[in-house]
């Protein structure tokens, strides 16, 4: 079945950790925000590739496709890290608009 939703997603995510990692939600948040950093620092590496560094010589289809799984790879660790928080993803958009909005009102302010 394919999630249809950013909702649908999350709890997909979820309900793997629980079906698989029993406990997962125990982890100190040191494990999910270096977890989270992991795949952030995959997704830099990805980037600096795309852009023609480095030594392994990846490009076209297959750099894009790594980067879009890096890409996930990072929100679902995001979305473990909020879980296990106790952040569910509902506060977590509210944050999110929060933050925008904020930003939205710097940026105004620069004009």
């Amino acid at each position: 079945m394919k999630p249809k939703t950013l909702s649908d997603t999350w709890n997909r995510i979820i309900q793997l950790n629980d079906n698989f990692f029993p406990g997962w939600r125990n982890e100190e948040l040191i494990y999910w925000t270096n977890a989270l950093a992991g795949e952030v620092g995959e997704l830099c590496n990805t980037a600096k590739h795309i852009r023609g560094g480095g030594t392994h010589k990846i490009s076209g289809p297959t750099l894009r496709r790594k980067e879009r799984k890096e890409i996930a790879d990072t929100f679902i660790y995001l979305a473990l890290l909020c879980e296990s928080e106790g952040i569910m993803m509902e506060d977590f958009i509210k944050e999110v608009e929060k933050v925008n909005r904020l930003n939205i009102r710097r940026m105004k302010g620069r004009q």
